[in-house]
C-alpha cells in the first residue's frame, strides 16, 4: 500500500518523517534534559506510531479522492463526446427525413402519371371499335401495317410530340391494331383529335415519363416494351432509404455506489469506495453511461436510484440498466437492505426507516420497461447486525428476478463476503477482470467470477447469481 501511495504521487515518507521530527521536538520540550535518551526515544516512537496511522489514513483518503476526481473528469469528457455524437446523429436523421420527403414527392408524381395514363386508356376503350384510330402520339412505338391511304401510314414519324415517352404499350394493344380504312376516324368526345384525352398534355406526360425513367427511352418502332421503366416495382430511391435504416442498439446506463465510512457498531470498511471506482471505470470503458456515488446517505441513495429509473425510462425499452452496490447489507425476514452511510441502526426494526430496500431498487428498474436489468450486490461484509436478526439469518436473502433481470451476489445467500486484504474485494477484482472478456454471455462471465473468487478465498466465499434474462447480453463485444 505504501508503494501504491508513492505511485499515486503522495509523499507519504516525507510526511511520516516530518511527523517523527515534530514528535521529537514536542517530547524534548515536555521532558526536559533530566529524562534519559532511551525514555525520550521510546516516547518519540510511541508518538510517531499514532501520527503515522493518522497520516496513513489521510493519504488513503486523498488517493481515493484523486481517483474519484480523475474518474469524474474522464466521465465529463466522455459525456461531451456522447453529446457530439448525438448532434451528428440528429443531423443525419434530419438529412434522412429530407431524403424521404423527396422520395415521397417522386412517388406522388409517379402516381399522378399512372392516373393520367389510366384515364387515357379508359377513353380509348370507350370508343367504338370501328372508330378507334391509332393515336399518333402513342402509336409510334408499335408496328404500323396500314395501307398507303391510312392516316397512320401517312403520319410522319417526327410529328409525334412524345415519341420517346416510356409507356407500357402492352396494355394498349387496341391502339396498335392495324386499320385499313382510308377514312379518318372521327374524334371522340372529349378528345383533342389525336386519340388523347383532352385533359392530358402530351408534353406534361412526356416530362413525367422521362423523370421516372432509369435509362434512355426506347424509340425503336418495333419495340413493345417501351414502358418497362414505369413498372410498379419499388423505385431505387425507396430501396436506398430502406437499406439505410439499421436497428439501433439500446444505451447502457449504470449506477455504482460504494459505502465504507460507517460509524458506531456498524464498523467502517476498507474497500467499497475503491471497488466502486474500479467497477465504474470498467463499465464506462464498456460503453456504459455511469453515475458513481460514494459514502452516500439514505436520501442520496434513493434519489440516485430514482434518477437511474428516469434515465432508463427515457432511453427506451431496448436499454440496459445496471446497479452495483458495495458496502454493508443485511436481510430482515427475507427482505434485503443496503445500509447508507450515517444510518443509526441498533435493532432490526430500524432497517425499514434507515436503510434502502434492494427489492425497491429492482422494482425501479422493472418500472422502466427496459430489456435487460442487472443488479450486482457486493454486500454482507460481516455486518454486526446480522447476529441480531430475529430469524438468525446471515448475509443476504435470495431475491425474485422478474423477466429480463439478472441478480448477482458476491456470496451465496445466507453467507457473508470478504472485504479483502488488498485495496479491492475479491469479488470486485474478479468482476472487473471478467467483464472485459469479449463476446461472452453474462451467465458465463459470472460463472468465471465465481470460479476466480473461490480460488482467491480458498473456497470460503462462493458468488451466486439468478437469471431470468430473455435476451443474450455480453459486457464486451456484441450483445
Amino acid at each position: 500500500m505504501m508503494q501504491m501511495l508513492r505511485d499515486e504521487g503522495i509523499d507519504i515518507d516525507a510526511r511520516m518523517a516530518r511527523a517523527r521530527a515534530d514528535c521529537r521536538t514536542q517530547i524534548l520540550a515536555e521532558e526536559g534534559t533530566e529524562t534519559s535518551a532511551e525514555a525520550i526515544d521510546q516516547a518519540v516512537e510511541d508518538c510517531a506510531v499514532v501520527e503515522d496511522a493518522v497520516i496513513y489514513a489521510q493519504a488513503i483518503n486523498e488517493m481515493n479522492a484523486n481517483r474519484v476526481s480523475n474518474f469524474n473528469d474522464a466521465k465529463a469528457q466522455h459525456d461531451a463526446e456522447v453529446a457530439e455524437a448525438q448532434r451528428k446523429q440528429r443531423e443525419y436523421e434530419q438529412g434522412l427525413e429530407r431524403h424521404s420527403a423527396e422520395v415521397a414527392e417522386i412517388e406522388r408524381q409517379q402516381r399522378d402519371y399512372q392516373r393520367d395514363l389510366q384515364a387515357h386508356q379508359q377513353l380509348v376503350n370507350s370508343m367504338p371499335a370501328g372508330n378507334r384510330s391509332p393515336a399518333p402520339t402513342l402509336a409510334q412505338n408499335l408496328p404500323v401495317q396500314a395501307g398507303a391511304g391510312s392516316a397512320a401510314a401517312s403520319q410522319p414519324a417526327n410529328d409525334a410530340p412524345i415519341q420517346t415517352a416510356s409507356v407500357n404499350t402492352s396494355s394498349l394493344s387496341t391502339v396498335g391494331s392495324p386499320q385499313t380504312s382510308t377514312r379518318p376516324a372521327p374524334a371522340a368526345p372529349g378528345s383533342n383529335g389525336s386519340g388523347l384525352a383532352s385533359n392530358i398534355n402530351p408534353q406534361t406526360t412526356q416530362s413525367r415519363a422521362e423523370s421516372r425513367s432509369t435509362g434512355p427511352a426506347t424509340t425503336s418502332p418495333t419495340s413493345r416494351t417501351a414502358g418497362r421503366m414505369l413498372s410498379q416495382s419499388d423505385s431505387p430511391q425507396a430501396d436506398g432509404v430502406e437499406l439505410a435504416v439499421m436497428e439501433a442498439t439500446g444505451p447502457r446506463i449504470a449506477l455504482v455506489i460504494g459505502n465504507e465510512k460507517y460509524a458506531g457498531s456498524l464498523g467502517a470498511l476498507s474497500n467499497p469506495v475503491n471497488d466502486a471506482v474500479l467497477i465504474a471505470a470498467t463499465l464506462r470503458g464498456l460503453g456504459f453511461d455511469v453515475e458513481v456515488l460514494t459514502d452516500a446517505n439514505q436520501m442520496e441513495m434513493k434519489r440516485a436510484v430514482q434518477r437511474l429509473g428516469n434515465r432508463l425510462a427515457a432511453a427506451g425499452n431496448n436499454a440496459t440498466g445496471l446497479f452495483y452496490y458495495a458496502g454493508h447489507g443485511v436481510q430482515s425476514q427475507g427482505t434485503n437492505y443496503l445500509i447508507p452511510v450515517g444510518s443509526i441502526i441498533d435493532a432490526e426494526s430500524d432497517l425499514e426507516l434507515e436503510a434502502v430496500s434492494a427489492g425497491a431498487i429492482l422494482a425501479q428498474l422493472e418500472e422502466a420497461y427496459v430489456s435487460t436489468r442487472i443488479v450486482i450486490l457486493d454486500a454482507c461484509r460481516n455486518m454486526p447486525l446480522r447476529r441480531r436478526t430475529r430469524d438468525g439469518s446471515r448475509g443476504l436473502a435470495r431475491m425474485d428476478t422478474p423477466n429480463g433481470s439478472f441478480v448477482a451476489y458476491s456470496t451465496s445467500p445466507g453467507n457473508t463476503a470478504a472485504d479483502g486484504g488488498g485495496i479491492h474485494s475479491p469479488f470486485a477484482e474478479a468482476l472487473a477482470a471478467q467483464m472485459l472478456v469479449p463476446d461472452r454471455p453474462i451467465e458465463v462471465t459470472f460463472r468465471e467470477v465465481r470460479r476466480q473468487v473461490v480460488e482467491m478465498t480458498n473456497g470460503d466465499q462462493v458468488p451466486w447469481d439468478a437469471s431470468s434474462l430473455l435476451e443474450t447480453f455480453s459486457f464486451a463485444g456484441l450483445r
